[in-house]
């Protein structure tokens, strides 16, 4: 039971750790959708087309190969809610995004919504349980 003399101090003792739940689930997702490129396989992702196979040099790896595209997901905590993915300001933002969504000529290869797809419940959950023990700890 919360005495109604502490919800003030509860109130903002959660205000607080609304950061640190934000930091968390950000960073899971962030990992997961890291995973999501690194985890493809030729039989998972479209296949690039024989024509951009022939356009690309021997040497210039895929993007999911070189790690390039990987390295530009971030998470960014803001007040009250984050951003993962990669960021307009990112060097690799057009070809994260050629690759989410697809183009006229590239088929699309998500990994930032298939990603929350398969794991917002998952987050929600751990915001939930994670608030949950929080205000109990606070109550006390």
């Amino acid at each position: 039971m919360v005495r109604t003399s502490k919800i003030p101090q509860t109130i903002a003792a959660l205000e607080a750790f609304k950061v640190n739940i934000l930091r968390e689930a950000a960073s899971f997702l962030e990992e997961k959708m890291k995973n999501t490129i690194l985890k493809q396989t030729e039989s998972s992702w479209p296949p690039l087309s024989p024509i951009t196979l022939r356009m690309k040099a021997p040497e210039r790896r895929k993007l999911y190969e070189s790690g390039a595209l990987v390295g530009d997901i971030k998470s960014r905590i803001h007040n009250t809610y984050a951003t993962i993915g990669i960021h307009p300001d990112a060097p690799n933002h057009d070809k994260g995004m050629y690759n989410e969504y697809g183009t006229q000529h590239i088929p699309a290869r998500s990994f930032v919504r298939s990603t929350w797809s398969k794991y917002h419940k998952t987050v929600i959950d751990m915001v939930t349980v994670t608030f949950v023990k929080r205000i109990k700890k606070i109550g006390r």
